[in-house]
Parts: structure tokens; sequence; C-alpha cells
């Protein structure tokens, strides 16, 4: 076992794993490794897997770059976002860490004078965008995002732009089991070394016998069964390779697939990423003020996208707020990744959280105060994510795709589980673990609500 389940504290300059009373039987099966134990290890989540601290970003560590340098000036009502931009590209040329700094003030970075300017994107490792505090700066976007694009984004795209998978080496997996927990046989294991990233990408085939066991207690759900034919191809799971023995390939974190239930498995090499990247001490504000409408477009505040991590790992974002915005944070492929002590506020919009594609994604202290169409939550094939002590408006969220492994730790706030996407499927599927939720409003608690079109979720853990 390689930590302690993540079930008591984080403070901002780390993990701290701490032992809890030993009254719970799951928790003793867990801590025994137990053959009868229902819990995984959660652990492998965070900021280098919380293994280190959260970096102190200071002038003796990186180079700073203050926008006011640049040309910025905040507070004056006109747009600064060619000082940034300049300010930026002098970060990506610098050699070494290097800090984008943000005064006290408000910054104005999308006007409608700055549409078609390029976008405000951090596309190298080791660069971070930093402010005086949450309360002190803040970055307006008085204008939606471009289609498709998020206002600031710490981002290292894939080469040939594939959005689910990543670059189009594929190695077959020969084996549908894992004796260990952590590896998998492949065909050509040749080309694979350790520290490198890769997707594996696995098939569902609710036509086969051995699929049935996936969905044990119940039925085969009629979603599952109408899409693709019966075939599901977004199950993913990220990791990153320890070992390379033979054909054999073993991970640095536990497979969280149901192996024994699926079939057709690729790994999908992820050649280009971005890490050691952070985001602190901000504002992200919007300024949609109106009523959202759910996939209405940009006239009902569907743009104001904030931040997205693509393709990150090992990067964080810590003392931050969002206000008026459509969707907060996203990532997308990217692992091992922190968010600490965020504030969510303002105009409702989308959704506060989203994780596509990613293991190990830790959320901690994160305070959500407004009725966001999509809550505190994950979606396509989001693996071993940490809620810690979260504070959530009314729902927790799940949207199809196959996540699974998920802890809620100690959060607090309204229980209402919903979901969207595919209708009739489980919007979560195993090894979903509520571990001490205080509910501070009342909402449904049917996990299998048979008749309704979602809010399905495979049998979850739940403790306290």
């Amino acid at each position: 076992m390689k930590h302690i389940l993540l079930l008591a504290a984080f403070l901002t300059a780390g993990c701290t794993f701490l032992t809890p009373t030993p009254t719970s039987r799951l928790y003793r099966d867990f801590s025994a490794q137990s053959d009868e134990t229902l819990l995984p290890d959660y652990s492998y989540a965070g900021y280098h897997q919380c293994e280190k601290p959260l970096p102190t970003v200071s002038r003796v560590t990186h180079r700073f770059l203050d926008v006011a340098d640049f040309g910025a000036v905040p507070d004056d009502g006109k747009s600064d976002r060619d000082a940034v931009l300049d300010a930026l590209k002098a970060a990506h040329a610098y050699t070494g860490p290097a800090a984008i700094v943000f005064p006290a003030g408000r910054f104005r970075l999308n006007e409608r004078s700055d549409i078609g300017k390029p976008p405000i994107t951090l596309t190298r490792s080791n660069l971070v965008l930093k402010g005086a505090g949450a309360a002190l700066s803040e970055l307006f976007f008085s204008e939606p995002a471009p289609l498709g694009t998020h206002h600031v984004s710490i981002s290292a795209p894939q080469p040939d732009g594939s959005y689910w998978r990543g670059t189009r080496t594929s190695i077959k997996v020969l084996s549908n089991s894992s004796p260990d927990g952590f590896s998998v046989e492949v065909n050509d294991a040749s080309t694979l070394t350790p520290g490198m990233i890769v997707n594996v990408d696995a098939g569902l085939n609710v036509n086969l016998e051995k699929a049935k066991g996936y969905f044990a207690p119940h039925a085969i759900p009629d979603g599952p069964r109408k899409r693709h034919g019966g075939r599901n191809d977004y199950m993913f799971e990220i990791h990153r390779i320890a070992a390379v023995e033979g054909n054999r390939v073993t991970f640095a974190e536990p497979i969280h697939l149901d192996l024994p239930h699926i079939d057709n498995i690729v790994l999908w090499t992820i050649d280009h990423t971005i890490e050691e990247c952070g985001v602190e001490g901000v504002t992200l504000a919007g300024n949609y003020r109106g009523l959202f409408k759910h996939h209405a477009g940009p006239r009902y505040g569907e743009d104001y996208r904030m931040l997205t991590f693509d393709n990150a790992f090992n990067c964080w974002g810590n003392d931050l707020r969002f206000t008026d915005y459509s969707k907060a944070i996203r990532m997308l492929r990217s692992g091992f990744n922190t968010v600490t002590n965020a504030l969510l506020e303002g105009n409702p919009g989308h959704s506060s959280i989203t994780i596509e594609i990613g293991y190990g994604n830790l959320f901690a202290y994160i305070r959500e105060q407004n009725d966001t169409h999509h809550g505190l939550g994950v979606v396509s094939s989001a693996t071993n994510t940490v809620f810690l002590r979260c504070t959530q408006y009314k729902s927790m969220e799940a949207h199809c795709r196959w996540a699974r492994a998920t802890l809620y730790d100690l959060n607090e706030g309204g229980f209402q589980t919903r979901g969207g996407g595919a209708t009739f499927t489980p919007m979560h599927g195993r090894l979903l673990c509520f571990w001490n939720w205080h509910v501070t409003r009342p909402g449904d608690v049917d996990f299998w609500p048979v008749g309704k079109r979602y809010g399905y979720f495979m049998p979850p853990i739940v403790a306290s």
C-alpha cells in the first residue's frame, strides 16, 4: 500500500494523511489489505500524488515578470490584454521557471477590441500566473471566450488534435486482468519506457456475456444497449508507466478499470504534456448577468469558460475566486493536479468543476456558493478524483462516460445526485465513495431511479 487512504486533512503546503479512529470495519479491512475490502486506495491524487507540497513561488524560485512593467494599468477601464500577452511572450522566451505577476487591481483582458487576439495560455512547463491574492487581483473578461476555448489555459495540445485519446500510436493490451492491480500485458512494449504517460482506452461491449458482471446487481440498462450497437468506446484511464519488463507494463497507480468485464483495450501514448504550472492568487471574473440557459450559446452565458488544464500533470491552482462564469474549472486528459482554496460564486452558469479523462486530481476546500447547473463533479472517464472538505451548493455531479473511483471526503452541502449525457446509462461506475458527508439540505438519494432518464449510479460506498 503506497499511502494511507485520504481521510482527514489537506494543508495548502501539501497533504497530511491521518489515520481515523479504527472503529469502522470498512476502514479496518482496507488498512489490513483484506481481500474483503470494498475501498480502493484513493490516495494517488493531487500534485505529485501529495508526496510534495505545493510550490512556494517567489523571486528566488521564479523570474518575476510584472504585467505593469509591460504596460498594464489596473482599474483604468482600458484593455490590458496586449501588455499581458507581451509578458506571456517574455515568460515563454525565458528558459527557466517564470511567473507572470499581477499586482492588486482589476485587469481587463477580453474587451471587444481584443476579439481575435491570441489566447492567454501557458504552453510550456514551469510557468505560473500569480496575483496578489484572490481578494486583490482580478482578471476580468467582459466578453465570452471564443467558441471551444477558455479564457485562461494551461495547455499542451496533442499535435494531431486528437481530443479523446492522445497521439495516434496505439498498443494492444492482451490481458484483460491485472493480477497485481497495477500491470497489463501488451502485444509490443518496445516503444514504451518508464515515465511515459499513456491513455488506457477500453471498450465495454454489452453484447458479451462478461459485460453483465459490470452492472451487477442491476441488469444491463437500456442506455448502453442502444448506444453504438451496445459498444461503448469512451472508457479511458490515464497512467504513468513505472516499469516495463518484456511485454508486461506496470503503472505507477492502481488500475480502476473493471478489466474482467471489458474488451478491446488499447494504450495510446500522450507525448506532449505540460507540468509544474500554476494559477494562484487571482479572481477570474466573467460578465454574464442574465438568466443562464443550458446549451443555448453565448447569448445566454454559455461561453464564459474560465480556466482549463489540458494535458497538464503535476500542476496546481491555489487561492482562487471565480464569479459570473459558465464553467469555472475544466481538466482534460490531465492528472495529479491540485486545486485548493477556491471560491465559486456570482451568477450561476453551466458547471463548476469538470474532469474529462483524468486520473488523480484533487480538489480541496472548494466553496461553491451558487446554484450552477452542474455542480462539483466528474465526467467522461475521470478516475481516482478526490473532493476533500468541499462545500457544495446543492448537488454532486456525474455526467456519464464511465467515471470511476471518486472519493467525496468530509464534504458538506446539499446532497442531490444528478447527471447528464446519455440517457438510461450509469452516470458513475464503481468505487464511488461518500465518506462522512454532512448534509445541509435534503435531496434525492435514489442511486438507481428506475424510469427516470438520468441519475443512475453504480452502488456507491457510503461511510459515516
